[in-house]
């Protein structure tokens, strides 16, 4: 069973407080998954444990609700950290390299390894019922 470490340093994020970002290129996996995330890097460095969580995201003038992910991929072996974003409406003004403002709202869930890539959409698409039920 995949047991992800607790509290990690990483940087730019802490529960309900604005941290900056940047949008970097990504591996193109969530697109090719039916949800597309943008993925980011932080600027500065505070702790957060690995996990999914309830958040929002300002790109230029516009605030999109999302689900943050932190943490390893394991349904994917991949055990490096990444940080990306789920918005559930696409933005037009997303761009690699444009720093954005992003807050963490609510600890969701656990890092999980799912047994295929087909069994994390159908959680995904259950963490997105519980973040449209948070912002009604």
């Amino acid at each position: 069973m995949f047991k992800p470490k607790g509290t990690v340093q990483i940087e730019g994020l802490s529960l309900n407080r604005d941290s900056l970002a940047t949008i970097i290129k990504g591996s193109g996996r969530g697109q090719s998954l039916g949800l597309a995330t943008i993925n980011l890097r932080p600027t500065q460095k505070l702790s957060i444990k690995y996990g999914v969580y309830l958040a929002s995201v300002k790109i230029k003038h516009q605030t999109h609700q999302g689900l943050l992910h932190f943490g390893p991929r394991p349904t994917f072996n991949e055990k490096e950290p990444s940080l990306e974003i789920y918005l559930q409406k696409h933005d037009p003004n997303v761009k690699i390299g444009l720093t954005v403002k992003i807050k963490l709202l609510k600890f969701r869930r656990k890092i999980q390894r799912f047994k295929t890539p087909k069994d994390l959409v159908k959680q995904m698409k259950k963490d997105a019922k519980i973040l449209e039920e948070f912002y009604a």
